[in-house]
């Protein structure tokens, strides 16, 4: 799982190339997990990001729900976009704090069979990010720097406080108990937002906001514990 990145694969890509096209030698960053440490050895750059812990960071996946839901995690899915590929190439897992970029991302207008919209406690990245297996990556794109929170784990099944399902998704008896899942209505990705935030308000399920973090991925700089940096 904590292979090198596929820095050949990235290099073809437009927005996640990486800074160097070989790994540096020297370690990257002491102190944050090891696909952290390999993207900042390949000229990534990351931002000091994290969320307020009441909110609610979101994942969208094409396929692979079911087994999640029989399984103990949600892993990645071979989707029909590059950003499934890059997140394997990079080793990583992405998140969001925007429902409309997690709409996206799984196609839920497509009625994927077995996709949908993750609901995570932010309260989980900031965990994470605290035992340096979470961070920010910085993705520039025509003079704006956009925000991929990411973690180095998969997301367990137990962690996701509601699951979103594609219209097209059909739960088995099992399913239908999960309280977690709910089946959503609509046909256009527009129809498909409004429905799904209001479940969001219904279930008091709100969007974490960025904060600063204590600590963010640099190289040659260790991770710090304190409020301050030097």
């Amino acid at each position: 799982m904590h292979g090198h990145p596929d820095l050949e694969y990235l290099l073809t890509t437009q927005l996640y190339r990486p800074g160097r096209r070989d790994m540096a030698d020297e370690p990257a960053g002491c102190g944050w997990d090891t696909p952290i440490e390999h993207l900042l050895s390949a000229g990534y750059s990351f931002i000091s990001g994290d969320y307020s812990r009441d909110g609610y960071l979101f994942r969208g996946i094409q396929s692979g729900l079911r087994a999640a839901l029989a399984g103990e995690y949600f892993d990645w899915f071979d989707g029909a976009d590059e950003m499934s590929r890059v997140e394997q190439a990079m080793g990583v897992w992405f998140l969001t704090s925007e429902v409309s970029d997690a709409v996206t991302a799984s196609r839920l207008h497509e009625q994927p069979a077995d996709g949908g919209v993750l609901a995570i406690p932010a309260a989980l990245f900031h965990d994470c990010l605290d035992r340096g297996e979470a961070a920010v990556l910085a993705v520039g794109d025509g003079g704006m720097v956009f925000r991929y929170p990411l973690l180095t784990r998969p997301v367990a099944t137990a962690n996701v406080a509601c699951i979103f399902a594609s219209p097209a998704f059909e739960p088995g008896v099992a399913e239908v108990r999960e309280h977690r899942l709910v089946t959503l209505a609509g046909i256009t990705r527009t129809e498909l937002e409004r429905e799904l935030a209001s479940h969001l308000v219904a279930r008091g399920l709100s969007p974490a906001s960025p904060v600063p973090a204590r600590s963010y991925p640099r190289r040659h700089r260790h991770r710090l514990t304190g409020a301050n940096e030097t």
